[in-house]
């Protein structure tokens, strides 16, 4: 998995992962969020995953909301875009996105591209 993070333009945190990305990564790239200090209580995060293959079994999502849900606690409001092009790994993203719609502070959309998750993004 590679990941750049960009917080230049527009106040969204791009986020690009490439390769073979699994459960864990998705747990590490939260945790790294809440982590960086440097970033608003409100944040608006763009994630390209078009060159990405999700190694993600389903039920492995349950074991993993509540630690994703405590990093995404240090936020006030996140606004997460996801861009994906092949149907598993939409289908994938749409499970994790509904895992995580409990939390109240955290909005999630499933994109097929990077302008129609950053139109989202601006509103």
């Amino acid at each position: 998995m590679e990941r750049q993070l960009d917080n230049k333009s527009y106040g969204i945190l791009e986020v690009k992962m490439r390769g073979v990305v699994n459960i864990e990564d998705v747990l590490n790239h939260y945790v790294s969020i809440a982590g960086d200090k440097s970033l608003p209580d409100k944040i608006k995060v763009l994630v390209d995953l078009k060159e990405t293959r999700l190694n993600i079994n389903p039920d492995e999502l349950d074991n993993y909301t509540e630690s994703m849900e405590k990093a995404l606690s240090r936020f006030v409001h996140i606004k997460e875009a996801i861009v994906v092009e092949k149907p598993r790994e939409t289908a994938i993203a749409m499970l994790l996105g509904k895992e995580l719609s409990g939390s109240k502070n955290y909005f999630i959309e499933i994109f097929s591209t990077e302008r129609a998750a950053a139109n989202w993004l601006a509103y």
